[in-house]
């Protein structure tokens, strides 16, 4: 919701579907609205520490789609894990990261 006190949280749930091949379900523009009512709190807050803290949760946003991949490798037999994991990959350099990288 574009009117979450909480802009990081409601950007997690917004950006993390597209691991699983989700489409966004709000225009990205929306989405960056997020962003920015995101980094002026963070700013606000605490301006010396900004860039560490974003820098954190922008690492804990992707290691969290990094979990929903690997995810989809458990259970994968050893002759075709391989594959999967060029699939993947291919996946989230021509699907997820344009998106996460718009945002």
């Amino acid at each position: 919701s574009m009117s979450s006190d909480d802009p990081w949280s409601a950007l997690h749930v917004l950006v993390l579907p597209l691991f699983n091949s989700e489409p966004l379900r709000i225009p990205i523009e929306d989405l960056n609205t997020l962003v920015r009512k995101h980094i002026h709190t963070v700013v606000s807050d605490s301006p010396a520490r900004a860039v560490g803290k974003l820098e954190t949760e922008t690492d804990a946003l992707l290691a969290s789609g990094m979990d929903t991949f690997n995810g989809k490798l458990a259970g994968v037999p050893d002759d075709k894990l391989l594959g999967r994991v060029v699939e993947l990959w291919g996946f989230f350099w021509d699907q997820v990261l344009p998106y996460v990288e718009g945002v």
